[in-house]
C-alpha cells in the first residue's frame, strides 16, 4: 500500500507585516472592548484612563493600517493577514470615532 504523496511547490510565504498588523488590530480591538465593557460596569463614567488607552489603540490601529497596506503590495506573499489585518485595524478606527463623535454630540 503505497500512498500517493502531493507535494505543493511555491515560493509564498507569510509577511510579517501582514501578522503584525493582524496582531496589532486584536490588541486594538481587545483595547477598544475591555474600555467599552468596564465603562458600561461604571454606568457611563469613563476615567481619564480610559480614553488613554482608546487613544493608543487609535495609534496602534493607524499603524496597522500602514502595515497592511505594505504588505498588500508584497508580490510572493498570502493575502489572508494583509486583509484581515487591514479589516480588523479599520473597524477600531470606525469604533473610535463613533466613541469621539457620540461624546461631541451627546447620543
Amino acid at each position: 500500500m503505497s500512498r500517493k504523496r502531493n507535494y505543493i511547490f511555491t515560493t509564498k510565504n507569510q509577511s510579517k507585516k501582514a501578522i503584525m498588523a493582524t496582531a496589532l488590530g486584536l490588541i486594538s480591538l481587545a483595547a477598544v472592548i475591555l474600555s467599552i465593557f468596564f465603562t458600561y460596569q461604571q454606568r457611563a463614567e469613563a476615567p481619564i484612563q480610559y480614553g488613554s488607552s482608546l487613544f493608543l489603540a487609535t495609534i496602534f490601529a493607524m499603524t496597522g493600517i500602514v502595515l497592511a497596506f505594505l504588505s498588500i503590495r508584497e508580490k510572493e506573499s498570502y493575502r489572508f493577514f494583509p486583509y484581515f489585518g487591514l479589516v480588523l485595524n479599520c473597524l477600531v478606527v470606525f469604533i473610535n470615532s463613533f466613541i469621539l463623535f457620540a461624546g461631541a454630540y451627546g447620543l
